[in-house]
């Protein structure tokens, strides 16, 4: 004789009045973010190699290259580089 009053235990196991909530599809979502990552890191190297080949433009006009000359070998540096950096 405690003088506690028994508490019924919580019903176990799944509730009928809850609704099952189907399982949805994956969403395409992570296909959309690699390809989000994919170009802004193509982007990231586009920069890197535009930034190149300003330094090198401008290096050539300080030393009085032709316009013509620091086009076509910005041209080519650039395109070199554009193939080395896969973009």
């Amino acid at each position: 004789e405690g003088g506690s009053v028994p508490v019924p235990a919580p019903a176990v196991g799944p509730n009928p009045e809850e609704e099952e909530v189907p399982e949805e599809e994956p969403s395409p979502e992570p296909v959309l973010v690699k390809k989000a990552h994919r170009e802004i890191l193509d982007h990231d190297r586009k920069r890197r190699v535009e930034l190149k080949c300003m330094e090198l433009q401008e290096m050539m006009e300080e030393q009085g290259y032709s316009e013509e000359e620091i086009r076509q070998k910005v041209g080519t540096f650039r395109q070199m580089l554009m193939e080395k950096e896969g973009v």
